[in-house]
């Protein structure tokens, strides 16, 4: 399924310019190589070179070349820890406002040594499911769960962020000041008087009561 269709289409949540299936975006989070990410079919290429001039296949290089690490060479094992790092890499690179659409969720009874997996999804698009992972036999449980409290806790940062604008600031100093509705308004018709102005404020210097801006 093509994630243009969806809104928003993935060119804008990626700030890209260049809508990619989420087959693609799978594909390039498990790729080993340039090669296999940007592999497509010979209708897809004649397509892309004649029609796009090769724009898709210059967006494929270049966000591979982005989640892939350049300068570590190409990996020899695609673990769970690869392949989550990559998908969070494709998450930072959404615009803010997008960011909680990227999740990474993990499937495991923390009470029990018992098979876990882990899935990522952007919106409603599946990207990847893993398949069930032996405890025993694989040792990136922990990095894994590392990277989801790290999200966890940048999702939670971002809502206490769109909490902080100066009205909401605002907002709520005055109600901490007063629990009547009726006083409340009357401090917010009074927060652009100029009598409360800076050159009105008063300080003490010296013992004496002086406007903040005088020289004394």
């Amino acid at each position: 399924m093509d994630i243009i269709s969806s809104p928003p289409p993935l060119s804008i949540i990626l700030n890209s310019g260049w809508a990619l299936t989420s087959s693609r975006i799978t594909r390039i989070i498990q790729a080993r190589t340039l090669d296999d990410a940007s592999h497509m079919g010979l209708i897809d290429r004649l397509y892309d070179r004649f029609f796009r001039q090769g724009g898709k296949c210059a967006a494929i290089t270049r966000l591979y070349r982005q989640l892939s690490q350049p300068g570590a060479g190409e990996p020899h094992d695609l673990t769970p820890t690869t392949m989550v790092a990559r998908f969070m890499q494709l998450r930072a690179y959404a615009n803010s406002e997008y960011r909680k659409v990227f999740q990474l969720s993990l499937r495991y009874d923390p009470l029990e040594q018992a098979p876990w997996s882990y899935l990522m999804q952007i919106g409603d698009y599946q990207i990847y499911q893993s398949p069930p992972l032996d405890y025993r036999l694989d040792n990136h449980f922990a990095e894994v769960c590392t990277m989801k409290v790290c999200q966890s806790l940048d999702d939670v940062l971002a809502e206490i962020r769109e909490q902080l604008t100066p009205e909401r600031y605002i907002q709520s100093q005055i109600e901490s000041m007063a629990d009547v509705p009726a006083v409340r308004q009357k401090i917010h018709a009074v927060l652009d008087d100029p009598a409360y102005g800076r050159e009105n404020l008063l300080g003490i210097t010296n013992g004496v009561l002086v406007p903040v801006t005088s020289d004394h």
